[in-house]
Order: C-alpha cells, then sequence, then structure tokens
C-alpha cells in the first residue's frame, strides 16, 4: 500500500530537517509512539539501526527499523519491519521560501503473512484510516515544528 501525504510549513528548510533529525522529537511526530531506541548509530547516520514501540487500541507493536538515506537539509529515508508488516518511508523537504518549506512523506507498506490477505479484504478501509492517522500525526508535527521546539 503507498501513500504520498504533503504540507506546507512555516519554518525554515533547514530547521525542519533539524526537527525531524532529532529523535527526541519522535514523540511529537508520531502520537502512538511509546517507547524507541538506537540500536547501532553511524556518523554518517546512513546505516543506524533503531527500535520503536507503538500503541494502537491497547496493543503494543515493536519495529525495528535502518536509516537508508540521509541527506540534510533535503531528503531522509527509513525501513522499519515488524511482525505484521514492513514499511518503507522518504521523507523529501523542498524550500518554498525563507520561511516556507513543502514536507513531504512518501511510504510504502507491505503486509506479512495472514496479513496481506486481510490487506486485500480491507486495504480500502485500511487506507482510509491510515490517511486520516496521517493527517493528524502531519498536525502534530507541523504545530510542534511552527511553535519553536525545533532545533
Amino acid at each position: 500500500m503507498r501513500n504520498t501525504y504533503s504540507i506546507e510549513v512555516g519554518r525554515a528548510r533547514d530547521q525542519v530537517f533539524a526537527f525531524l533529525d532529532d529523535e527526541e522529537n519522535l514523540p511529537k511526530m508520531v502520537p502512538n509512539l511509546v517507547d524507541h531506541g538506537i540500536l547501532d548509530e553511524t556518523p554518517e547516520k546512513v546505516g543506524t539501526t533503531f527500535w520503536h514501540v507503538y500503541e494502537e487500541q491497547g496493543r503494543r507493536m515493536k519495529m525495528t527499523g535502518v536509516v537508508t538515506e540521509h541527506r540534510p537539509p533535503e531528503r531522509m529515508a527509513v525501513k522499519l519491519d515488524g511482525a505484521m508488516f514492513g514499511l518503507e518511508v522518504v521523507y523529501e523537504l523542498e524550500e518554498l521560501g525563507p520561511t516556507s518549506t513543502r514536507f513531504t512523506q512518501h511510504s510504502e507498506a507491505r503486509f506479512k503473512h495472514v496479513f496481506k490477505l486481510l490487506g486485500l479484504l480491507f486495504g480500502k478501509k485500511m487506507e482510509k484510516e491510515g490517511k486520516q492517522a496521517q493527517a493528524e500525526t502531519f498536525a502534530h508535527m507541523k504545530a510542534a515544528i511552527e511553535e519553536g521546539t525545533a532545533a
């Protein structure tokens, strides 16, 4: 399942990238993230491995990930892997002006095992719910960045 979401943020591109790049900001960006940590950090960021724990409707899900691209202040990408699905996420930042940035997220989820069947059966419903959750997540990120909590 592929998805693209884009918003305009009232901050300079380097400030937006710095916010996204700071792991301490993860809870501000992902409301259902309940715990996270670095497994192995590389100096160039690409290859850094990490773990996240998410909670949805009282259920916890752990995913591990790796940074696959890191090009400040333009682009970063990660791959995440969990029991139910894998996820690839690319963040692109386009400078619109000195205090304005287009923030775009491209994502692709690949369901595993029996969840592939559920994806086929309930794909449209899941896609609709995913877009709603993404809109809420982006609203949180936009507010946090614009409130000056970015580095």
